[in-house]
């Protein structure tokens, strides 16, 4: 997309400064000393947060009527802790704050925290102050826990980063459920690189009860990102008043197409600075960022909100909090510093809006803009290229640059008209299938290939020991699929976990587990996905075509199902790393080729023939913009 007109939202504070402006997935929120960003998302709802694990100085300002928060108290100046080690963005309403609970603990096991006593180092208390959004109403009601909020955390801290910098905006994390105003609402990020080097950035949740575009469809905070369309805000007005998220009185199901929500709201974010700053400063960057959030939404902080904003000092830095004045940063840098808070807030805002893809019935800007630079020319949502604007006093200019992020899940991009896949940090947008919007989950990485090729591993030689000395091979005979017999359906399902002896066992050991922990590296839900296909498909096809009379028992349909899945994924999704991948696994296990044709008697090839073509079914179904409910 490229500038037009006036400078973005008018020339923001910090322009007066000299300051440089960067919205969207790779603004450098995650380049600042200390801080890494990790997402996780299940069903509607999900878990967004910024850890800084070796502490740094911390603040709040609260400006709502209605927040959710967890250890906003501590953070008073007046108070003893100065410090923080991560801030907990979440949905799930009060329900969300559990999941503080997770990355609290994930923090202690990984030896961070507060040292309680010198006399015992290794007793460290992890601050983990937090905040919810409201999102209950949108989608599956599923509340965020201690296991959403660790994931979140290991997406933060693990997440590879050799996709480059960064972490997506849009309907992830805590913006997973999130509705801003009239429009689907999400997470958003922008950050101020000020002349003296110091950067101010801002990530925030935006879920308010007030508009996030005025009456011609334009953002408040930033009207050159485009308008919506006459039909649009026709639409929008018959079941919203303003553009707001008050409901029109009497709007029903029959007339928009869905019934509008309750006004249940918050916008919640937490700024970050390399400035050290002492906490009393943090608290005024706090404070000054609700101006930006004021500016991009209208109105703002009313009783049904609980806006929320965070501040941490990157560096870790405690200056002396007294009235002497010492420490920190000079009145007039902290002045400069504010300006840029207030705009980083701001474009974060207009960031999480425009990135966001339409869910549970609630539309977004993405899909109901006229701009034909977002909607037309290019299918990716902005948030994916990041927009750099240089504020002077007579120039605007916009470089651009590819947007990369953490932990990708290879296996889905952005398609056009829908949004993105799951996970933890892929940095693009999530996509949706029969008018659903999809939630991209953080279960991919090494943690997640390890837990799914060991699970799927001790699964089946307990299954086996069980089977052969507890049971006399009892299973085989209840569950075992056999052909064109009403009783060996069952085997559909439950035969891929039994074998014949321990050699058939072993044979299939290795393999199983290596291709298993390949698919579960991307998503472990799609490693979900996949195998159902696999076993579906592998055993309806060996009970109508296998011979009568025969029992059929082993992984190899799986075995098959998932090598194909991996060698031919790679071309649906026109992924150059998966296509390579997938022919040096075919290259390496080209002899399994044979195994579909018959041959040796007392080896099922009808398994091992549907159960490849499971796997290219599966790839072909799950491929990008179709991967249902899948992972990263």
């Amino acid at each position: 997309m490229t500038a037009s007109g006036a400078a973005p939202g008018g020339y923001g504070a910090s322009a007066l400064f000299g300051g440089s402006l960067t919205t969207g997935r790779g603004c450098g929120l995650t380049d600042l000393p200390g801080i890494s960003v990790g997402h996780a998302s299940v069903d509607d709802t999900g878990v967004t947060v910024i850890a800084c694990p070796g502490g740094a100085t911390a603040a709040v300002d609260v400006r709502g009527g209605g927040p959710g928060t967890r250890e906003t108290d501590l953070l008073d100046p007046h108070n003893t802790v100065r410090q923080a080690h991560a801030i907990v963005l979440s949905g799930g309403s009060a329900f969300g704050l559990a999941a503080a609970d997770g990355v609290m603990r994930g923090l202690a096991d990984r030896g961070h925290g507060l040292t309680v006593t010198e006399d015992f180092p290794d007793v460290r208390v992890p601050i983990v102050p937090a905040a919810v959004i409201f999102d209950l109403l949108l989608g599956e009601r599923t509340t965020p826990d201690a296991d959403l909020g660790r994931a979140a955390l290991a997406a933060a801290l693990d997440g590879p980063a050799d996709d480059g910098p960064g972490v997506e905006s849009g309907c992830v994390g805590a913006g997973t459920g999130a509705m801003a105003g009239a429009l689907k609402g999400g997470v958003g990020q922008a950050s101020v690189r000020l002349p003296g080097g110091r950067t101010v950035a801002a990530i925030v949740v935006a879920n308010p009860l007030g508009a996030v575009v005025d009456p011609e469809g334009r953002p408040w905070g930033d009207p050159a990102k485009g308008r919506l369309s006459t039909d649009a805000i026709s639409g929008l007005s018959r079941r919203f008043i303003g553009l707001t998220k008050v409901p029109v009185p009497g709007a029903s199901e029959s007339e928009s197409g869905a019934a509008p929500p309750a006004t249940l709201n918050t916008t919640i974010g937490c700024i970050v600075t390399d400035a050290p700053l002492t906490q009393d400063q943090a608290k005024r960057l706090a404070m000054s960022g609700h101006d930006g959030m004021a500016r991009a939404i209208r109105p703002s902080h009313l009783p049904m909100d609980g806006d929320t904003l965070f501040c941490l000092a990157a560096t870790g830095a405690t200056g002396d909090t007294g009235d002497n004045g010492a420490g920190g940063v000079p009145p007039e840098e902290l002045a400069m510093l504010a300006a840029g808070a207030a705009d980083a807030v701001q474009h974060a805002i207009v960031d999480a809006v425009i990135s966001a893809t339409g869910r549970g019935g609630v539309a977004s800007f993405a899909e109901l803009t006229a701009d034909a630079d977002c909607a037309a020319a290019d299918p990716r949502p902005p948030t994916n290229r990041p927009h750099t604007w240089t504020w002077r006093p007579d120039t605007m200019t916009m470089p651009m640059r590819p947007g990369r992020g953490r932990r990708p899940d290879p296996n889905s991009t952005w398609a056009p008209g829908q949004g993105a896949y799951a996970g933890a940090g892929n940095g693009r947008a999530p996509m949706r299938r029969g008018g659903t919007a999809i939630t991209r989950t953080p279960d991919g990485g090494f943690g997640s290939a390890v837990s799914v090729g060991v699970g799927f591993t001790l699964l089946t030689w307990g299954i086996y020991l069980i089977n052969s000395i507890l049971l006399g091979e009892l299973l085989t005979d209840v569950v075992g699929l056999r052909p064109l017999d009403t009783q060996g359906l069952w085997g559909v399902l439950f035969a891929h976990f039994l074998h014949g002896d321990m050699q058939h066992l072993m044979a299939n050991t290795v393999p199983a587990a290596l291709f298993a922990a390949l698919i579960g590296f991307t998503s472990k839900r799609l490693w979900w996905q996949v195998t159902f296909i696999v076993m579906i498909v592998a055993g309806l096809g060996t009970w109508l075509l296998g011979g009568v009379g025969t029992i059929h028992v082993g992984a190899s349909g799986l075995v098959y199902g998932w090598l194909a899945f991996l060698i031919v994924r790679g071309f649906y999704n026109k992924s150059p790393g998966q296509i390579f991948i997938g022919m040096l696994l075919g290259f390496a296990y080209s002899s399994l080729i044979w195994g579909v044709f018959p041959g040796e008697i007392g080896v099922s090839w009808q398994m091992h023939l549907f159960g490849a073509i499971g796997g290219i079914i599966a790839a072909s179904t799950l491929k990008r913009g179709r991967n249902g409910k899948a992972a990263r």
